[in-house]
């Protein structure tokens, strides 16, 4: 983990874009309270009242590290542009130029990256968090794919698109 926390870092450093991620499903695709497979980044995901919240990750395959970003602040759409995957992840229309659909799209302001497992059969990710009521946060996720991830980065990794939670 200590080697792939400076690689988030780097990503806010990068070049600025008018991007957004596009989840791709079984290669890059966030799902939270089953909304959202295969969107664009910076939708609003309204939880009212908050509580137990089901938070998935769709991936090439089983043994996939995947990572939870969290910020107190709103989604922002194309942070920062990089490399396209080399596993079929289609760039998206307006999406860095239409060159890739891999981008960062959270602002630094109490960001918070956590490990939360690896992927299991199928390729999938799934856990449930407590959300409180009356919070306001965005959130994307980051899978480590050595053959399909951003070769930007080492750890090759692949953005999933991005959230803005209300609850």
């Amino acid at each position: 983990m200590k080697r792939i926390l400076p690689v988030f870092l780097l990503a806010l450093l990068a070049g600025v874009g008018t991007a957004q991620t596009t989840g791709v499903s079984w290669r890059n695709d966030y799902i939270i309270a089953g909304q959202g497979s295969e969107t664009s980044s910076c939708q609003l995901v309204n939880l009212p009242g908050g509580g137990p919240t089901e938070f998935r990750v769709s991936a090439r395959s089983a043994g996939l590290s995947v990572f939870l970003l969290f910020s107190s602040t709103p989604c922002v759409a194309g942070i920062g542009c990089f490399d396209p995957s080399p596993c079929g992840v289609p760039p998206a229309q307006a999406v860095c130029g239409g060159w890739t659909n891999q981008s960062f799209d959270l602002l630094t302001n109490g960001l918070i990256p956590v490990f939360v497992g690896t992927t299991g059969v199928g390729g999938s990710y799934v856990t449930e968090l407590g959300i409180p009521p009356g919070l306001g946060f965005s959130t994307q996720a980051v899978v480590v794919d050595s053959l399909c991830g951003s070769p930007t980065f080492q750890p090759p990794m692949l953005f999933t698109q991005a959230y803005t939670i209300q609850t």
